[in-house]
């Protein structure tokens, strides 16, 4: 008998009840779109912020006195050096899939000079260029220089595995008149050597005045073979709140239960203090200029996103609201006949209530799949990337379109309840 009654209640006004069901099914399409953008961009947003320079740097734990430290102190001459047999270690620790790329470095001044007569005193820095390394697991995974700076722009090419080429910056060639195909003389203190310049970059910072080697050849000019400098890591974090900034002032300031969310999070300041457990000896810390950006833009766009839900859900809410209470109106006469005949305020409630989960439904539905169409358009033309499906997305979606419909018609039940049926009937 209810459901009988429900559907005659559905089919009529039907011209109102579509305008009910439209007005949930475009807050759903922008509610669905905008949930189904969130889950999915903020992975890829944070990987394409990735290719504008590491996030952690992993240095040796003892550093110099800053009197000790002049202009021309390198890094092999100021600190002690890491291992480079503990660099696969990074692909160890918890968060090991979110470690994107990495480049061990040794940076040591040099004296440089071209067949053209040009010389100049200049810092070489020794690393991987395309390095095929084998990680504890037994895979290889793609290191180095070249996954880590995309951005640079690069004439000629990058030196192969193995290859004994530089890659000299934009700057320091013009100095040395040098160009891919050139050869250039580097003198270390302990000797120098010929190699080929394969490349010239121009990266847009204080590397184009440097040049870049093959971390062996450095290592020899230095006489510390298997050691390494400092590591630039690139990892793919969250954006970091209160508990992330706590932590990283002080880990020990944390409950078990904080340390274990913090822990379990990847937080930039997390995933360094997991390396320094990986590495010993090492102090791994985030370059902040990076890490605030990145956590900056990804909430910017964030907010955005749940400014537009949020607009379109009050959008729909006062037309839904408005259509309702018409209905209660155009409908009072009946409502006032149950109610004389015996009816409780309750049983008429659960109709109406009724009545809206059916329309909420039906445009959640629709909007789900319209929005999920509208996601990855959005996707693909303002972040050139294809976003997926997300079937978590449909029961929030229907649970916020029933919430709206009921909070929206919030009004036009409370008429329902105080609604007499002598007033109702005879409208007085």
């Amino acid at each position: 008998m209810f459901l009988r009654l429900l559907l005659s209640s559905i089919m009529r006004s039907r011209q109102k009840k579509l305008l009910v069901v439209l007005a949930a099914t475009l807050a759903a399409i922008v509610a669905a779109a905008m949930m189904t953008i969130s889950l999915d961009i903020r992975d890829k947003m944070s990987r394409e912020l990735k290719s504008y320079g590491a996030n952690i740097m992993v240095t040796a734990a003892v550093q110099p006195l800053a009197e000790e430290a002049g202009p021309e102190t390198t890094v092999a001459d100021r600190t002690e050096l890491i291992d480079e047999s503990q660099v696969p270690k990074l692909k160890t620790i918890f968060w090991r899939n979110n470690i994107l790329d990495f480049a061990p470095f040794l940076n040591a001044a040099v004296t440089a000079s071209s067949r053209s007569g040009k010389e100049a005193r200049l810092e070489a820095v020794g690393t991987w260029f395309e390095h095929q390394l084998v990680i504890p697991t037994g895979e290889t995974v793609r290191s180095g220089l070249a996954p880590l700076r995309p951005w640079w722009d690069m004439e000629g090419r990058w030196p192969a595995d193995g290859e004994r080429a530089v890659v000299v910056g934009r700057d320091a060639a013009e100095r040395l008149a040098l160009q891919p195909g050139d050869t250039v003389n580097l003198g270390f203190e302990s000797g120098s050597v010929d190699l080929p310049v394969v490349g010239v970059a121009g990266t847009g910072d204080e590397d184009d005045g440097r040049i870049f080697l093959p971390l062996p050849v450095v290592q020899q000019g230095l006489a510390v073979p298997g050691k390494i400098g400092h590591l630039e890591v690139s990892a793919l974090t969250t954006p970091e709140n209160e508990l992330a900034r706590k932590a990283e002032n002080n880990p020990d300031s944390l409950t078990p239960k904080e340390f274990e969310l913090w822990y379990c999070t990847s937080y930039v300041s997390s995933v360094a203090y997991q390396l320094e457990e990986a590495i010993p000896g090492a102090l791994a810390r985030p370059v902040r200029r990076v890490s605030e950006a990145e956590g900056a833009v990804l909430q910017r766009v964030e907010r955005l996103m749940w400014l537009l839900t949020l607009a379109a859900l009050l959008s729909a809410g006062l037309s839904i609201s408005s259509l309702m209470s018409v209905s209660i109106l155009e409908r009072r006469v009946e409502i006032g006949l149950a109610k004389a005949i015996g009816a409780e305020s309750s049983a008429v409630l659960r109709q109406f209530l009724a009545e809206g989960a059916v329309l909420s439904t039906l445009g959640g539905l629709l909007g789900f799949a319209l929005g999920s169409l509208l996601a990855r358009e959005i996707g693909s033309r303002a972040f050139g990337t294809v976003i997926s499906i997300e079937p978590v997305v449909l029961p929030f979606t229907l649970a916020l379109s029933l919430a709206m419909v009921w909070l929206s018609s919030g009004s036009a039940m409370a008429t329902i309840i105080r609604l007499h049926p002598k007033e109702a009937i005879f409208g007085r």
